[in-house]
């Protein structure tokens, strides 16, 4: 009996649940940023409660549901959404790093995340290149792809974080794994979204597929913005950044800027599916993958006014920094509403039964 209620736990939640990792942290870091320091630590402390229950249910399915989990990584539509594993520890660990004393943790997490995202992306990419059934791009293809992006992303930016705190070797490794990981995740941002933009503009596009995970077309490019941007922090201290400097401040700048484009067509588009054709907005789980790009659009915008000296920029930061945690709080209340509705539901099937 024991097993069989876990395994129901494990099948309810979504490949993508550590997405509820990535925007509690995230928004805890743009309110840090914003001066809320108070909400900052809630909201790491709740970002990291939610990391170690969301690796327990991970943990129990590889021993109770293998099959299930392997069917998950050749599936198309699924397989994307694992991705966040790696993309919310990296950012618990790149949030723990604004307290005292969380240095070892941080690179526990380092750790993790980098063995995860080494598993899931020859493991995922594996599966499906060799996969014999392939479904119609229109029906696998979603903006979840570029959690990929995320994934390798926030091992930059956390390496970036991390590196100053360590001998000048070491430093010297990390801050080069932290550049090739930030050029590896341009080049699949280059390929995924391309792809996106093809499937959205030249194929048949219902308001039913603008699903939330649309927003990590901007959030994968903030993420790379700030990755960028440490880089640039860090180039006065590592000979092989500061020779590539005019390039690291180009590139993140174009990395928001390219960010920054695709805000107002998502509003536009989200005004069509919910305005014009009528779809009601209600609350669903991939709706935090919406949040954690705006609060990463914020934390980016702050670190790149700082790096280029841009104070427009931080201004940016605060207004979105708000945002995000206006986000946030309405997804949560959300999320609180459904279990207690699925709790009642269950509670009244298991009295009727009786």
């Amino acid at each position: 009996m024991h097993q069989h209620r876990l395994a129901a736990i494990t099948d309810r939640c979504p490949p993508p649940m550590f997405a509820l990792v990535m925007a509690t942290g995230i928004v805890g870091i743009a309110t840090g940023h914003a001066g809320l320091r108070e909400v900052a630590l809630a909201l790491q402390l709740l970002a990291t409660a939610a990391l170690a229950f969301c690796w327990a249910v991970l943990a129990t399915r590889v021993a109770m549901q293998p099959r299930a989990l392997l069917a998950d990584f050749a599936d198309h539509a699924r397989a994307p959404g694992h991705f966040t594993a790696v993309a919310g520890t990296a950012v618990v660990g790149s949030g723990a790093m604004a307290f005292p004393g969380t240095l070892s943790f941080s690179i526990a997490m380092l750790s993790i995340a980098t063995t995860a995202w080494l598993v899931l992306t020859y493991a995922i990419f594996g599966a499906l290149v060799i996969a014999r059934d392939k479904p119609p791009l229109a029906q696998c293809l979603h903006g979840g792809w570029l959690l990929a992006v995320v994934a390798i992303q926030s091992l930059c930016v956390l390496a970036t974080l991390l590196a100053p705190d360590l001998d000048p070797a070491a430093r010297a490794h990390l801050e080069l794994f932290a550049l090739c990981a930030w050029l590896v995740g341009i080049g699949l941002y280059a390929c995924l979204a391309t792809l996106l933009l093809y499937r959205a503009v030249f194929l048949p596009f219902a308001p039913g597929d603008l699903t939330p995970g649309w927003w990590i077309t901007m959030g994968a490019m903030a993420i790379s913005t700030l990755a960028g941007a440490g880089l640039v922090g860090a180039a006065g201290s590592v000979p092989l950044l500061a020779d590539m400097l005019p390039a690291l401040r180009a590139g993140s700048l174009l990395c928001w800027a390219i960010g920054t484009w695709w805000i107002p067509l998502l509003l536009v588009l989200h005004v069509w599916r919910h305005v014009v054709r009528g779809m009601p907005l209600h609350y669903d789980f991939g709706q935090w993958s919406a949040v954690f790009p705006l609060g990463m659009y914020s934390v980016a915008s702050g670190t790149l006014g700082s790096a280029l000296q841009l104070g427009f920029l931080m201004k940016v930061a605060t207004a979105f920094a708000w945002i995000a945690l206006t986000a946030w709080s309405a997804t949560a209340i959300g999320w609180l509403r459904r279990l207690v509705a699925t709790q009642g539901a269950v509670r009244t099937t298991a009295e009727g039964g009786r």
